[in-house]
């Protein structure tokens, strides 16, 4: 590009700007690759918490299991009330979570969008899109937490 425009009529020098855009790039590419590992760091949290916290359901609960062992419930029938309340838990942190990403778009677009306007930020539908993959991530590991916890505790 330098040498494309240099030395034409009415352009005094033409200064190459590529080192350091390459290092904000860079930075960028980092910054985005550390906030992917902090979002594998806080599912990994999530599905041990979700673990630990029905295992000490499923403790507190051994004598109600165990009758209904003892009178021929299927495996599932036991497990329900464990998964459910895993399901539940991940509606409510999915609205808490939704909730925060609302009104940090709002933010956004109340007070750095009017003074950026070069730029385009994430939009409703952005916000809508990634609401759905936070609740269908959310059922994926709590179902899978549970599953794996509740299958190794209660020995059904």
């Amino acid at each position: 590009m330098q040498s494309a425009f240099s030395g034409r009529p009415g352009i005094d020098s033409v200064q190459d700007q590529r080192a350091i855009l390459d290092k904000f790039f860079k930075l960028l590419s980092v910054l985005r690759d550390g906030a992917l590992l902090i979002g594998i760091a806080s599912v990994l949290t999530a599905a041990l918490l979700i673990s630990n916290t029905l295992r000490v359901a499923a403790f507190n609960r051994r004598r109600e299991t165990g009758v209904m062992k003892l009178v021929g419930a299927s495996s599932f029938s036991i497990q329900l009330p464990f998964l459910l309340e895993g399901v539940v838990s991940t509606i409510i942190g999915w609205g808490v979570s939704v909730g925060f990403l609302s009104a940090f778009k709002y933010l956004i677009d109340t007070r750095v969008s009017p003074l950026l306007s070069f730029t385009r930020f994430f939009t409703w539908t952005d916000v809508w899109v990634s609401s759905a993959y936070l609740l269908l991530i959310g059922f994926v590991v709590s179902s899978i937490a549970s599953i794996v916890t509740l299958r190794r505790h209660l020995n059904v």
